[in-house]
């Protein structure tokens, strides 16, 4: 079939049943915008006329791929159609397949299943994949109740040694793609779902990105700035206003005899051995609910701090293609970079050394394709995600 072309660069939308089977290729719409997100769930958008020819294979429940890019996989979750003066757009939106997860729930194990677990699921002290690959393996691959086996999900060879800082985890309850972002960004790892059509299965994959910044020195440093010219329509913010510092966190016990630890913590969540005083002092209070030993009580306090009472430090731009780096060459999802942002009516000049987190390839029928618009360093928790992480470690 004849390729589609976007501003000379070719790109084609496979369409496949969730069985990976191929129903077709749609090689040019007038718009796709598919983003990729490191920890969460990215997602994608698709514009194009409703006459076009296999138009109707884009229904939810459907997959779609870019090219031949396993990672660029996706599920289809709405659509609509819009008319006027004669013409019909379809819009379909959907995510990264790895949103399958989200339909799975932790559900812990009995006390027939393991009388020690107290109601959650847990594992101990493992690298952050070995955590990831515990809990989409109960949950997805081989639970207990074989009606919540997601079909033709498996996860690649782990690698070695595996990926991710160490760490205990427990969870109940909990949607399974909100616990694996949790998990991710605590151990400094990412994941995805790739579509391997020849094989007709769901790849559960862990990343972790190289580090770029020149520590390396086997490595090309990639710097982004104006120096550089490869950066444009830059959007740089930071955010203290929820950092704190000082954390209260209430254990097992009632009144007078419940057990409360009093922690410290730098803007970024890490442990601080200084007692924070005076304006310097932001206090904050978290339930751990039964949990009485103070390794595992100052676990859920700093991972409380870290994920959500940090500072918050995010830069997105448009990547010139044309810079002296290559995306997916030189530089991809998960690299820590260095970005240099000059600020002059602030008199300002901003070094990150972050990762990338997100990447949006954005395809137009009448544009230099793909445009790239990139995220660097943490993500804006948003309230409902913050009121939801905190209520689940109650």
């Amino acid at each position: 079939m004849a390729a589609g072309v976007h501003g000379g660069v070719s790109m084609n939308l496979w369409v496949f049943n969730r069985d990976c089977e191929p129903l077709g290729i749609i090689p040019d719409a007038e718009s796709v915008i598919f983003k990729r997100s490191l920890c969460g769930l990215g997602d994608l958008q698709i514009v194009m006329s409703a006459q076009r020819e296999n138009a109707g294979l884009l229904q939810p429940g459907r997959i779609v791929r870019i090219d031949g890019r396993p990672e660029m996989a996706g599920i289809l979750t709405g659509r609509s159609i819009s008319t006027e003066r004669g013409r019909s757009e379809l819009k379909v939106t959907g995510a990264q397949l790895k949103r399958i997860l989200k339909k799975r729930v932790i559900v812990p194990p009995t006390v027939d299943e393991d009388p020690t677990a107290y109601g959650y699921d847990r594992i101990a002290t493992s690298p952050g994949e070995a955590v990831l690959r515990h809990y989409v393996t109960r949950h997805a691959i081989s639970p207990s109740d074989e009606n919540r086996i997601i079909p033709r999900l498996i996860l690649e060879d782990a690698h070695y040694p595996m990926l991710g800082t160490d760490t205990p985890w427990q969870a109940r309850w909990s949607v399974l793609t909100d616990e694996l972002e949790d998990i991710c960004e605590w151990c400094g790892i990412g994941y995805n779902v790739d579509l391997d059509a020849a094989n007709r299965r769901f790849i559960f994959r862990t990343l972790a990105g190289r580090d770029l910044t020149g520590k390396d020195g086997g490595l090309t440093r990639v710097t982004f700035s104006a120096g550089f010219r490869n950066v444009t329509n830059i959007q740089y913010e930071e955010d203290y206003a929820a950092c704190s510092n000082s954390i209260y966190a209430l254990g097992a016990g009632e009144d007078e005899n419940q057990v409360v630890r009093l922690l410290y913590a730098d803007d970024e969540g890490s442990k601080l051995e200084d007692i924070q005083t005076g304006w310097d002092r932001s206090e904050t209070t978290i339930s751990v609910g039964s949990l009485s030993l103070p390794d595992e009580i100052d676990f859920e306090a700093y991972h409380y701090l870290k994920t959500n009472v940090r500072k918050v430090q995010a830069l997105t731009a448009t990547i010139n293609r044309h810079g002296p780096f290559a995306y997916r060459r030189d530089w991809d999802l998960g690299d820590i970079v260095t970005v240099k942002l000059t600020l002059p009516a602030l008199g300002e000049t901003v070094t990150m050394h972050a990762p990338i987190t997100a990447i949006t390839e954005v395809y137009e029928r009448d544009g230099q394709n793909p445009r790239l618009d990139v995220t660097f360093g943490s993500a804006w928790p948003t309230l409902s995600r913050t009121i939801d992480r905190r209520i689940r470690r109650i």
